[in-house]
């Protein structure tokens, strides 16, 4: 399988002015980025039980992907009461 490598464009709205930052990400394969990316569309579409699915399931099959972990966190902060695992998750993004 052949690594795939995707870039995100995020507006960071802090610091002395906004800013567009473009980060590089990597997958092990298609599959997994097409899960992130379900993920990450259910994430803005409101729907932190299938963002969580489907992040779940992305660091299940690459668990050195980052991104996974931080769309964990990211969906986790969605359901009440699961900071503390969000919190584990954004750890570990920031390990990778």
């Amino acid at each position: 399988m052949q690594p795939v490598a995707a870039e995100l464009t995020l507006r960071l709205p802090y610091g002395p002015r906004d800013s567009l930052r473009t980060l590089e990400l990597t997958f092990e394969d298609e599959g997994t980025f097409n899960t992130w990316h379900a993920g990450l569309t259910a994430l803005h579409a409101f729907d932190p039980p299938s963002s969580l699915e489907a992040f779940f399931c992305c660091a299940h099959a690459d668990p050195a992907a980052a991104s996974c972990y931080w769309g964990l966190g990211a969906a986790l902060r969605w359901e009440a009461g699961l900071s503390s695992a969000a919190d584990e998750a954004l750890t570990r993004a920031l390990e990778l």
